[in-house]
């Protein structure tokens, strides 16, 4: 999983991508999460790699926490991906993903580790849920994502958005979601291998929230109606 992280940082020239690669490269490092205990250990593959990690731990390394099937349940977990602001850790599950979907997701997750690091460095208090800073930085962070989608597939998962927007007639915000999924989303599907079931689902809900911004943009909305139109999909689908 490292390799594959790594990797992403090295996926294509964005500025972002670039910026998130001078801040991370060489300072990756891997945990496993003890669901018992709550709490991380190292991967201790050797004793050199294990004063490595340490090492890393204590000057500014990013520290990748690897958690297993059985520890979805427990509540610390919250997303399949996330990144947690309380240990200053990507949590990343063991899963088998396809490289286009792994970095979007976890440069996604790794824009929100710089933002953390920026606001710990300048003593601001973090952002509180669903607050307005709170909903563009996820904006943001989605977007970046539908960014390294783009480079992946050469443009072609953006136009496949935008297709379908231009596609459906008197198409409003509040049926986007039950159009792609009466539609179906084999449109995006194609640009990519097959995946598991779990990857799947992260497809869709990026899907979905990147033909709800493109859709504000075309309407001429900004940054006010992507927020309100993600604590909507948010709200909606939590639920």
């Amino acid at each position: 999983m490292h390799q594959q992280a790594v990797q992403c940082l090295n996926v294509f020239g964005s500025r972002r991508v670039a910026e998130l690669k001078k801040e991370f490269s060489g300072k990756l490092f891997i945990t496993f999460f003890d669901p018992v205990r709550n709490a991380t250990r190292l991967t201790m593959a050797s004793k050199r790699e294990a004063q490595k990690q340490i090492a890393l731990a204590q000057h500014g390394g990013l520290e990748l926490v690897l958690y297993g099937r059985h520890a979805q349940q427990h509540r610390r977990i919250q997303g399949l991906f996330q990144y947690d602001a309380t240990w200053r850790a990507v949590l990343v599950p063991a899963l088998t993903m396809t490289q286009p979907w792994f970095c979007g997701v976890f440069l996604h997750e790794l824009f929100h580790a710089s933002k953390d690091r920026k606001r710990v460095v300048e003593k601001r208090q973090r952002d509180t849920f669903l607050n307005p800073a709170w909903v563009d930085e996820e904006v943001r962070a989605h977007e970046f994502e539908r960014e390294v989608l783009s480079a992946f597939t050469g443009g072609q998962y953006v136009h496949a958005v935008k297709a379908f927007i231009a596609h459906e007639r008197d198409l409003r915000l509040r049926d986007i979601q039950a159009t792609l999924q009466r539609r179906g989303f084999s449109a995006f599907d194609q640009l990519f291998s097959p995946a598991s079931e779990n990857e799947m689902s992260i497809r869709r809900a990026q899907v979905l929230v990147d033909a709800t911004f493109l859709f504000v943009e075309k309407e001429g909305g900004g940054i006010e109606e992507k927020r309100e139109a993600y604590i909507s999909i948010f709200k909606k689908n939590r639920r």
